[in-house]
C-alpha cells in the first residue's frame, strides 16, 4: 500500500537519502527576496486550520505552521471526474 502523498516526497531538498527517486536540490528566491530549499510539500488535508499536514525530504509526514514555514512547496494537483475523461 502506497500513500496518497508519496509523490510529494520527490523534488524536495537532499531527499535521496531517504529514498526519493529525484532530488531538487536548487535554492528559490521568495517573495520577501528571501532565498530557501524545498524541504517538503503542504497535502490538501488538514490537521487543523494553522498547522496543515506537510510531506518533508525525510519521508516524514507531519503538521507544520503556515505562518513559519517558508521552505515548504505547493505542487498543484488537478482532480477529474472519471465521467470527463474519455479515453481514446
Amino acid at each position: 500500500n502506497k500513500s496518497k502523498y508519496a509523490w510529494l516526497f520527490d523534488n524536495t531538498y537532499s531527499c535521496i537519502q531517504s529514498g526519493c527517486n529525484v532530488e531538487d536540490n536548487n535554492t528559490y528566491t521568495t517573495s520577501n527576496n528571501g532565498t530557501h530549499e524545498v524541504m517538503g510539500y503542504w497535502t490538501s488535508d488538514a490537521y487543523n486550520t494553522n498547522y496543515p499536514w506537510a510531506v518533508t525530504s525525510s519521508g516524514q509526514l507531519g503538521s507544520n505552521d503556515v505562518t513559519n514555514s517558508s521552505n515548504m512547496g505547493v505542487r498543484p494537483v488537478i482532480t477529474l471526474p472519471k465521467t470527463s475523461v474519455t479515453v481514446h
